[in-house]
């Protein structure tokens, strides 16, 4: 049997044994790259309203089954699979890039997240994750009369850009960890390219210059932090950025990588976790830390939410990485998503970051395997990847029918629920 590889990181490419296929339209594209990575049959009906919003029923599936036909000339009549009421891709000899980043982006899964240990597995995986990366997700592609598609291509591009970030930031924690600042240096100046607005990237690599001896360099990208924040939003620098600059500028501390994971073992204490909280202490915010403190505890019983505000530069994000750090150090899991300037139009974008995290690695994997059936089809609008863990479920029924939304809901607070739970209260 022939094999078909698809790249869609990047300007999409899409070959049969080798030789790029040729279709004669762009829809015939989208719908390839559609059926791909949302790993799971289409009905024939949404497909037409996805790709021909403007057409009515009767023309829109007229150009489905024209498409179809030229699509499945260009396969040779392999992979696509087309009845009556549903489409679908068979995966037999199929490579899709997406699914081979995101499977080498969960390192070796063979440890939990906070174990500190340098692993030559996890990081060549996330090596390989980090090269597979050729760009943004189907880069220069659109189709303009289709703005669903549209919507649905740049969702998938920011969460595989988010991912590269994670690889990212682990490569430079483990490059650190080995010793080799260089190479950390490396993947930190391609991570902050991702978004040169994320402060915690310009610290690391502000500490990476400073560690390799490169001050100078480690006080530019302070200044360079200070300037893209001030441009582009008009704030200072958090408290934490600051110090680290001050802290640089004086020599009045030595920074070094992360401890390596025996250092501790002879005081009976565990291994450092692989992110660490800020490197300076917490200092005046005993009231707020005591209150989070006895938030955490009470959440065993009748659970909590807690919501941190107030002006930039005060402390908020250390708060919350330390309350962080103390639920995963009592046995808590803990489940973070980030929201991101210019993603308010974005539906669900934050549930699906932050379950799409909770899924990191094989061991953390294991609570998605308890859901059942129904979470499952129904958290898969959202978490395409959750679909393969029961390749034959059928189709969600659509949301405006009655109770749909509820169920929808409830699904998505069960997933939750089910990711973060644990021998101690888990947080999200």
């Amino acid at each position: 049997m022939a094999r078909l590889k698809m790249s869609l990181l990047g300007v999409p490419t899409i070959q049969r044994d080798g030789a790029p296929i040729k279709v004669d339209t762009r829809k015939a594209t989208a719908m390839l790259a559609f059926l791909a990575v949302t790993a799971h049959e289409q009905a024939r009906d949404s497909l037409a309203g996805l790709l021909w919003p403007d057409y009515d029923g009767l023309h829109a599936r007229a150009a489905l089954r024209r498409t179809l036909s030229a699509l499945n000339k260009a396969l040779g009549g392999e992979w696509l699979h087309a009845d009556r009421a549903r489409v679908g891709l068979r995966r037999d000899d199929l490579w899709l890039d997406v699914e081979a980043f995101r499977t080498s982006a969960e390192g070796c899964g063979r440890h939990s997240a906070q174990d500190n240990a340098p692993c030559p597995d996890c990081t060549g995986s996330w090596t390989r994750a980090a090269s597979l990366y050729r760009g943004d997700f189907m880069a220069g592609f659109s189709l303009r009369d289709s703005p669903e598609f549209d919507d649905w291509q740049r969702f998938q591009a920011e969460g595989l850009s988010r991912e590269l970030g994670q690889v990212l930031e682990r490569l430079v924690l483990d490059a650190a960890t080995r010793g080799e600042p260089e190479a950390a240096i490396e993947h930190a100046r391609r991570w902050l390219t991702l978004d040169p607005l994320h402060e915690a990237a310009h610290r690391q690599l502000m500490r990476l210059y400073a560690m390799s001896g490169q001050r100078s360099a480690a006080l530019r990208q302070y200044r360079g932090c200070v300037a893209v924040l001030d441009r582009e939003l008009g704030v200072s620098p958090l408290a934490e950025t600051t110090d680290t600059y001050q802290a640089i500028k004086d020599d009045e501390v030595v920074i070094r990588p992360p401890a390596p994971p025996g250092a501790a073992a002879g005081t009976g204490a565990g291994a450092p976790p692989r992110h660490p909280p800020a490197s300076y202490p917490l200092v005046g915010r005993t009231g707020e830390w005591e209150a989070l403190a006895g938030a955490y505890r009470a959440a065993a019983a009748t659970g909590q939410f807690v919501a941190l505000e107030g002006e930039a530069g005060i402390g908020k994000t250390r708060l919350g990485t330390d309350l962080v750090a103390h639920a995963a150090a009592r046995g808590g899991r803990t489940i973070t998503g980030r929201c991101h300037e210019g993603e308010t139009g974005l539906a669900f974008g934050l549930v699906v970051e932050t379950l799409r995290g909770a899924m990191t690695g094989a061991t953390e994997r294991g609570w998605a395997e308890t859901l059942s059936g129904e979470t499952i089809t129904e958290v898969g609008r959202l978490l395409p990847e959750l679909l393969r863990l029961r390749p034959n479920l059928g189709e969600p029924p659509p949301l405006d029918r009655p109770g749909a939304q509820g169920r929808f809901f409830d699904a998505i607070t069960r997933s939750l629920i089910a990711a973060s739970h644990g021998p101690a209260p888990g947080i999200v």
